[in-house]
Order: C-alpha cells, then sequence, then structure tokens
C-alpha cells in the first residue's frame, strides 16, 4: 500500500476547487485515506491549514478519528539536512528563498524530511524549479531520492472518478 504526504497546498486547493456540496464522493475518500493511513496528515500541515479559515481547515477539524504524524528525531536531522541542502551556495538559492523554505510556520521543509525519514510520497501541486527565488518540493524530492508526485497522479493511483 502506498502511504502519502500531501503538501498543505493539496488541501487548500482541493477546498477551493471541489466544494464538498459538489464533490462529495471526492472528500469521503479522502476521509477514507485518513483514517486508514493510506494519506498521513503531518503536524505541520495541520499547522498551517489551522492558521486558515477555509474549506480544507474546516473539514480537517470535522473528521477526527485520525492520527497526526509529529516530527520526530529522525524527521529533524532530515530537516537539517534538507536546510543545509537548500543552503549550499552551489544551489543558487537567493537567501530570501532559503528563509522562506526554513520558515518554522511552513511545513514544505518539514515534509520533504518526513517524507525522507518515513518512505512517504509527498503529493503536491508544485513543479520543478530553476527559480533561485523559491524552493520547490519537487527539486528537494529529487536531491534526496524521495518520491513526489502530481495531485491528478495520485489520485488516479487511489482510483479516484467523479
Amino acid at each position: 500500500m502506498n502511504r502519502y504526504l500531501l503538501d498543505s497546498n493539496y488541501w487548500i486547493n482541493a477546498g477551493h476547487h471541489y466544494p464538498r456540496d459538489i464533490f462529495p464522493s471526492f472528500w469521503e475518500e479522502m476521509e477514507s485515506l485518513v483514517k486508514s493511513g493510506g494519506v498521513v496528515v503531518h503536524q505541520t500541515v495541520l499547522d498551517e491549514l489551522n492558521r486558515k479559515d477555509d474549506e480544507a481547515s474546516a473539514w480537517m477539524r470535522s473528521i477526527g478519528g485520525y492520527q497526526v504524524m509529529p516530527i520526530s528525531e529522525e524527521t529533524f536531522k532530515k530537516y537539517l539536512e534538507c536546510c543545509r541542502w537548500a543552503e549550499d551556495p552551489s544551489r543558487g538559492y537567493e537567501r530570501g528563498a532559503i528563509d522562506e523554505f526554513e520558515e518554522s510556520g511552513r511545513a514544505d521543509a518539514w515534509i520533504c524530511a518526513e517524507a525522507c525519514a518515513s518512505g512517504l510520497t509527498i503529493v503536491t501541486d508544485e513543479k520543478p524549479s530553476n527559480s533561485a527565488k523559491k524552493i520547490k518540493i519537487p527539486d528537494v524530492c529529487a536531491a534526496f531520492g524521495v518520491s513526489c508526485i502530481s495531485n491528478f497522479a495520485f489520485m488516479r493511483n487511489e482510483g479516484f472518478s467523479f
């Protein structure tokens, strides 16, 4: 069984593009995957969602019955590795991009670290980029050998159909 770690943007965009009253089967499938552990909810992603007052955060609060993955010691070690990778001058990232990536309130570096530590597949809307202004999750995943797929690839893998 594949296990997935969804970027905050997955949840936020789902709330905007798949309203529960129009796509109830999408949210039912997501609830089933979250409660079964097929989709892992990382503490940092939940923290990001809880700072918003939107469809995704309301849904996450409403379902209950799932475990939140905390930051483990192994994840913390991988987080530091991801930060060192981003800070390496040979990568060419601007200081602002590095600061944003390492910001404690953002989940990106943490979910990359968690996927690296736990062998999870990351699901994100982000695309790889050569920009020095933004560190993208797929670029970090590629550097660390972590599986990273698009939202639609995830839905196809899991057999979603509307």
